[in-house]
């Protein structure tokens, strides 16, 4: 389907992406409309001027604080593999094999740092760490690996997440971004601060993430509101899809519709 409308604000936004590229720093755009408008449509558009692809955070369907951001760290996750960065376990592996291992276990959740250790004790040779930190059993039975991550505290979730953004430049959309707990946009606003070079797009109908972003330094953030299609734009569109569906637009009552 051919994309209708939008075109001046489309060129903005494309233009203003390939300036800002030169800065270094991360770049935030805020696409905002009623449900309806055609964000989604807008969103694919501006996309295709990317360098890349970005990578979609959905919303988790829970009411837990960070709930996103624990979702935003297991999607970073999962293309690891594909960007060249370490994943969750491996940094943590790593990390917990220097100078700071101590302090790291002590950060960690009952459940998180029971899981981790359990994981990696036997082909490291962490029992005697184990043993002076005198953490309570471990957890024997496997766990999902998703799981895994998503019982891991705020901290560790953020300390992985900087270092993935540190690693390398990133693009995600958030589709129905006025879902967002706070606390995730709280943790994204000081993520993004503390980044260079990567990019997030908030779908929204609402000013919550606006407001959220409102007093963030050494980013650039951009909101576009979006308004209706125009009448002239709505029988075009009618016009391409009765084509596209081989039916005849004269027959169409545009006064009606």
């Amino acid at each position: 389907m051919e994309f209708i409308n939008r075109r001046d604000e489309l060129d903005k936004i494309q233009n203003e992406y390939k300036q800002h590229l030169k800065t270094g720093k991360s770049q935030v755009y805020i696409i905002r409309a009623n449900s309806g408008i055609g964000k989604s449509e807008f969103i694919k558009e501006i996309i295709k001027d990317f360098s890349q692809i970005p990578i979609e955070i959905l919303h988790l369907d829970d009411t837990e604080n960070s709930s996103t951001f624990r979702r935003f760290v297991i999607e970073l996750d999962k293309v690891s593999q594909f960007y060249g960065y370490l994943d969750f376990k491996a940094f943590y592996t790593k990390k917990i094999n220097s100078s700071k291992a101590l302090q790291l276990l002590l950060k960690m959740s009952s459940f998180f740092g029971q899981a981790f250790i359990g994981m990696i004790s036997k082909e490291n040779g962490l029992e005697s760490i184990i043993s002076e930190v005198n953490l309570p059993s471990l957890i024997a039975e496997p766990i999902e690996y998703e799981t895994f991550i998503l019982k891991a505290q705020t901290e560790n979730l953020f300390e992985y997440a900087k270092y993935v953004l540190g690693h390398e430049n990133l693009y995600f959309n958030f589709p129905n971004a006025s879902v967002i707990d706070q606390e995730s946009l709280d943790l994204l606003n000081k993520l993004i601060e503390k980044s260079e070079g990567s990019l997030f797009i908030f779908e929204c109908a609402d000013k919550k993430v606006e407001n959220s972003f409102k007093n963030s330094r050494n980013i650039i953030l951009r909101t576009y509101q979006l308004e209706k299609l125009s009448d002239e734009h709505i029988k075009l569109y009618i016009n391409i899809l009765s084509n596209q569906l081989a039916l005849q637009a004269e027959q169409i009552n545009f006064t009606t519709l």
